[in-house]
């Protein structure tokens, strides 16, 4: 029986390629878990920036028609019909079509702040608060109009 020495063995052993394999396929899996979080994380920084986008433009509505700011209240505002109200109206449509958009608010409190908040749920979200209460984004813009000019 002939000996092979231990300078001529070449190549792989079928343990080696089995380990190299299986290293490999924890970096995949791992990768592909990775590339799903951000996914998510991207989508949910696009619907943030439209909300704050939404919010902004609101904002900068009620600033430059500050004698109709009764119109701007939601829920509830009183107000005839008029561009202000159509105006409202496409705005109230915009933030319901953000992908779980939900009621917004718009309100005055006593000191004369005035608050936008937006809200909507991501599909993805499945998690809840410690009430159990769905998870809910919200962006919120506090301001003040000067209505001295």
């Amino acid at each position: 029986m002939r000996r092979i020495s231990a300078h001529k063995r070449r190549g792989f052993t079928i343990v080696e390629c089995l380990v190299a394999l299986l290293i490999l396929s924890i970096g995949l899996v791992g990768a592909a878990g990775l590339q799903a979080t951000l996914a998510k994380s991207s989508a949910g920084g696009d619907v943030r920036l439209r909300a704050v986008a939404l919010a902004n433009e609101l904002h900068g509505r009620m600033i430059s028609d500050y004698a109709n700011l009764g119109c701007y209240v939601y829920p509830g505002g009183t107000c005839g019909a008029g561009t202000t109200q159509l105006a409202m109206a496409a705005w109230l449509t915009a933030v319901h079509s953000l992908p779980g958009g939900l009621d917004p608010a718009v309100a005055q409190d006593a000191t004369g702040r005035w608050t936008i908040k937006v809200q909507w749920q991501m599909p993805q979200d499945s998690v809840s608060n410690t009430r159990g209460a769905p998870l809910v984004n919200a962006y919120l813009l506090a301001f003040k109009v000067d209505t001295s000019q």
